[in-house]
């Protein structure tokens, strides 16, 4: 094939291959002279499967199975062609073409269930699990970026295991960095407070306080998530545990909904530079609810009061992170980043002369019946201070491929494909 680099075009169909099982990929239905083009500095079919296979992987994913595969990277690179051309019609170029003969299916990237979590202890007690997204991946760069972070190396994108438990938040409390939890709770205007009748008592009743769920018997359990936390106070946490560690060059914040929605529904927007702030006019994620809400085995919901988490993995999804729906409501960080830009809008907001930034809550809670009820909501309805008895957070971090044990490092390199050479390269974002 090398040698046809410069011959004439010649149609594909008189090549004489006989296997009964091969694809071949081609930049078009002609073997002719390829084409670099310099705004893409290479040829479009190559630049094109590179940018597929990472930081628009989802996008290529076109039957949203978790995986690539041959027909989706063709359909998604016939795509791409379509909008070249649109853009740049007197630089045009063809479009792909498949040649062979087919028996099952060819996937380019290994299936999402095959990802096997990687689990961290954090200095605050919290498990962090590793997520499946390359360090190259758009989501991981663009979260470097909005933090500001300068990361040494390949960083990799950690959300915790279970909600921020009262054992942990109490140690936070005690080390002077919060109050005990105050907010309120939901009381029912109907006497009967079993669970056949949470849903009707949630309509006729109204959120009142003030409540102490550390006071409370079915609230104070150490191993249960703590809740009435303000969205400043989740803040303020995270600041706390990048404080404790010391020891790696790590960044803890809690995690934007773009983050969230991909670890508990496996998808989230593409990304593109510049476009940084447009997504979270996005109505997202979209999905087949019904589908979504069977894909969980276990949810505590239609309750009286948030469960203790759970460590048998019985509420775990396929990435190892449990209680992303149900148990209770989680804070989102959409407007964590320390710019210039996010520290005058907290400004014109602390003077009155700018309405609150909108942040995401997701999950859902024990209060909630989840089989008819989203688990998507805006801070609009209640505003950062709210302080309801079923509204909790988890954290996320950005860690260094180059502090993790030498052994999750080797598992890494094996999946992403990246040698452990460039595990300290410089990461500027």
């Amino acid at each position: 094939m090398l040698g046809l680099k410069d011959a004439a075009p010649v149609p594909v169909q008189e090549l004489e291959i006989s296997p009964d099982n091969y694809y071949i990929l081609m930049a078009s239905d002609r073997l002719e002279s390829a084409r670099e083009l310099e705004m893409l500095q290479g040829s479009f079919l190559t630049t094109n499967i590179v940018t597929a296979l990472e930081e628009k992987s989802t996008e290529a994913d076109k039957d949203k199975d978790g995986r690539i595969s041959m027909q989706d990277l063709y359909q998604w690179l016939e795509d791409r062609a379509k909008i070249h051309n649109q853009l740049f019609p007197n630089i045009s170029v063809r479009y792909p073409y498949l040649l062979g003969k087919q028996k099952g299916e060819f996937y380019l990237t290994l299936d999402r269930s095959a990802w096997v979590p990687y689990e961290l202890d954090w200095p605050d007690g919290s498990t962090m699990v590793i997520l499946p997204l390359r360090p190259t991946n758009s989501l991981t760069t663009w979260l470097c970026n909005l933090f500001y972070r300068s990361v040494s190396g390949l960083p990799v994108v950690c959300l915790s295991k279970y909600p921020i438990t009262n054992e942990q938040y109490l140690r936070f409390v005690m080390d002077g960095g919060g109050k005990e939890p105050i907010g309120e709770h939901y009381i029912s205007q109907l006497e009967e407070t079993t669970q056949q009748v949470v849903s009707e008592q949630k309509s006729a009743g109204s959120w009142q306080g003030p409540f102490y769920p550390w006071r409370s018997e079915e609230f104070r359990d150490p191993e249960k998530p703590v809740v009435c936390i303000s969205y400043y106070e989740a803040r303020a946490y995270c600041d706390w545990v990048n404080a404790l560690n010391t020891q790696a060059q790590a960044y803890t914040f809690l995690p934007p909904a773009i983050l969230w929605d991909f670890a508990a529904f496996g998808k989230y927007p593409i990304i593109q530079p510049g476009e940084e702030f447009a997504m979270f006019n996005l109505e997202y994620p979209s999905y087949n609810w019904d589908t979504i809400f069977t894909q969980y085995q276990r949810i505590h919901h239609r309750a009286t009061a948030p469960t203790a988490i759970d460590r048998t993995g019985a509420r775990s999804n396929a990435l190892g992170i449990s209680d992303l729906l149900g148990n209770v409501w989680e804070w989102c960080g959409d407007d964590e980043p320390t710019s210039p830009y996010w520290d005058k809008i907290r400004s014109l907001v602390s003077q009155g002369s700018l309405y609150e930034p909108t942040l995401h809550l997701r999950g859902g809670g024990f209060l909630d019946d989840l089989s008819i009820e989203r688990p998507l909501r805006t801070s609009n309805l209640y505003g950062t201070s709210a302080r309801h008895s079923d509204l909790g957070f988890r954290t996320a971090a950005l860690i260094p491929i180059a502090h993790l044990p030498q052994e999750m490092q080797q598992h890494l390199f094996q999946r992403w494909g990246y040698p452990p050479d460039q595990a300290s390269r410089h990461h500027r974002t």
